[in-house]
């Protein structure tokens, strides 16, 4: 039974990220040389060549891709026990926003990862849309919010970046030369008035079928085949299905997913989760 080493690990995810063994080696303060050492006992201990060289560029083998995948997996556990059972249990209180359209297939595990690790730390979680968000962070009702970013908003730190996408009910049969039927939450949100704004730069007329006051009223609303809506794709989910110019609907870009920090942010428990979201959704932008 062979044991594998979590600090080799992490230098093989590290090169892996970086693209090779130079980068590699400055995330995790080692020089190239000692990098190339770990790789190759790594390689020799598994029986496998992990990376294909070529003057010019590093690529995984396959079986470094598979081993990649489990490698992420031992490290996230590794850390959490060290966390869990090392440090000093951290208290207090924390009060997160979270908008309604912020990644949904993940948030749950991010949050019960937090929980797992800061059993002591009473956290909050309230969901809404990013305006009403900022309004509660400058307000002091919350400490801390996972938002979208605006172009006329106060910049915050970036998490995530994502393109957005017009999605309906598999049922649905869109009309390209018809009137665009709006499935979105209630204003002031920021998706709605981008839809609204792109369609009409389109030259579609807008019909609004649907307004709802949370994302999982907006998402039956679209698989029932009332309209389209716009999500973010990490917020795609069987019964939907992607829509784009060949039904008449334009281009939407991408959007930023970012962190704002109200006046406790920058207490423990306020760091602790800006250091659980940068870790998880770093790991999802791969």
């Amino acid at each position: 039974m062979l044991n594998l080493d979590t600090d080799i690990l992490r230098s093989f995810v590290a090169v892996a990220d970086a693209g090779g063994f130079t980068a590699g080696g400055e995330r995790v303060a080692r020089s190239q040389s000692a990098i190339s050492i770990q790789i190759r006992k790594l390689e020799e201990r598994l029986g496998k060549r992990l990376f294909e060289r070529t003057p010019r560029r590093l690529s995984l083998t396959r079986d470094g891709e598979a081993l990649l995948g489990y490698a992420r997996r031992l490290l996230e556990l590794n850390d959490e026990a060290v966390a869990v059972v090392s440090r000093p249990p951290l208290t207090g209180a924390l009060r997160l926003g979270v908008t309604e359209y912020f990644v949904p297939r993940h948030l749950p595990a991010i949050l019960a990862r937090f929980a797992a690790m800061h059993p002591n730390v009473a956290l909050t979680v309230e969901a809404g849309i990013s305006a009403t968000l900022r309004r509660r962070l400058d307000d002091g009702g919350l400490d801390l919010a996972v938002v979208r970013q605006g172009s006329n908003d106060a910049p915050g730190e970036v998490l995530l970046h994502e393109p957005l996408l017009w999605v309906a009910g598999e049922g649905f049969r869109p009309d390209p030369g018809g009137p665009a039927k709006l499935v979105a939450l209630a204003p002031p949100c920021g998706m709605r008035a981008l839809a609204v704004s792109a369609l009409q730069r389109a030259g579609r007329q807008v019909v609004p079928v649907f307004t709802s006051g949370s994302l999982l009223g907006l998402l039956a609303a679209v698989e029932a085949g009332l309209g389209v809506a716009v999500l973010g794709y990490e917020s795609l989910r069987p019964g939907l299905r992607v829509l784009g110019r060949r039904e008449g609907l334009p281009d939407l870009g991408h959007s930023t997913i970012a962190l704002v920090a109200g006046g406790r942010a920058r207490t423990l428990p306020g760091v602790a989760m800006g250091d659980a979201l940068r870790d998880s959704l770093r790991q999802l932008q791969r």
